[in-house]
């Protein structure tokens, strides 16, 4: 089932946003991620809106690629017992 924020707002542009992961037979994740965007600024500029839109999903993407592989990194002799391990935040 897909995670969703419905009437997610910001700046007079309201939002919905799903994100499904699906587990791989090599062991990976693969992420599919749908986004839209309406509200009074989407009209007046459709298409810079549009350009807008379409860095959003690659954006979280590359944090979330980040994040995955920097907790996957194995710990450091001399590190802590313990380790708070980075959050991929979601836009």
């Amino acid at each position: 089932m897909p995670a969703r924020r419905p009437g997610r707002s910001a700046s007079g542009i309201d939002g919905l946003h799903s994100w499904t992961l699906e587990p791989r037979a090599d062991g990976g994740t693969r992420i599919v991620t749908e986004e839209s965007w309406s509200g009074a600024p989407v009209d007046a500029d459709p298409e810079g809106m549009r350009a807008a839109l379409d860095q959003s999903p690659a954006a979280w993407l590359r944090d979330l690629k980040k994040a995955a592989e920097k907790a996957a990194q194995p710990l450091r002799a001399d590190a802590p017992a313990t380790r708070s391990r980075p959050r991929p935040r979601c836009p």
